[in-house]
């Protein structure tokens, strides 16, 4: 009879100690997720996607596959901030979003173009000098023809 006890006894050890520690503070872990587009509503992929937990200020980034699609599982219940970045983009962030235990907790991103900007420098005082000593030298040569 301790043969057949022993594999249980094993079994229990298992399924209660992998999940102990997910209930070590009597809390289940919730996942959150979205898919990142642009205005036009296509997917974005290769956007860094970042969840920050607003009570303890806990970090974790991922990147979006290819349908724009993010995914943090493993997250403890509480508000979490998202924010998403990719070059030539607005940056996104959105805050006050609840994680709940055993559940999902979908966040839809929208990226919209960044303003294009361009920096010109100008320095005109080369050749407006160079525009008023050719002037300055072409004045008494008409004064001349004119005799």
């Amino acid at each position: 009879m301790r043969r057949n006890s022993i594999p249980g006894f094993f079994a229990f050890l298992m399924v209660f100690g992998l999940s102990a520690p997910l209930l070590a503070d009597g809390t289940l872990l919730g996942t959150l997720t979205g898919r990142v587009r642009d205005e036009t509503g296509a997917a974005l992929p290769g956007v860094s996607v970042s969840v920050i937990s607003e009570q303890k200020g806990v970090q974790r980034d991922a990147t979006t596959d290819q349908g724009g699609l993010f995914n943090f599982p493993l997250l403890e219940p509480g508000a979490y901030s998202v924010r998403a970045v990719l070059s030539g983009f607005q940056s996104f962030e959105s805050t006050g979003n609840i994680v709940t235990a055993e559940k999902t907790t979908q966040v839809p991103v929208q990226l919209k173009l960044a303003a294009e900007t361009a920096e010109v420098t100008v320095t005109g005082d080369a050749p407006l000098a160079l525009w008023e000593a050719q002037r300055c030298s072409r004045s008494p040569s008409r004064a001349r023809r004119s005799s």
